[in-house]
């Protein structure tokens, strides 16, 4: 369970660095972001839209 929670924030990290090249206020290479959050994904079996969906709703409230 640790794994999967470090996981979890691995890509809730990436997923605010995307966020912020996205707002220009960072910079990066957006495909690189993507690629390394669906990689990380794919190998700790998480569903990429509901973590992206859950991370929003944080993000949201």
């Amino acid at each position: 369970m640790k794994t999967l929670d470090a996981n979890l924030k691995k890509v809730k990290d990436l997923y605010m660095t995307y966020s912020a090249i996205l707002a220009g206020n960072w910079i990066g290479d957006l495909d690189v972001i993507e690629d390394q959050i669906a990689d990380l994904c794919e190998k700790s079996n998480i569903d990429l839209l509901e973590v992206i969906a859950k991370i929003d709703n944080e993000i949201n409230t």
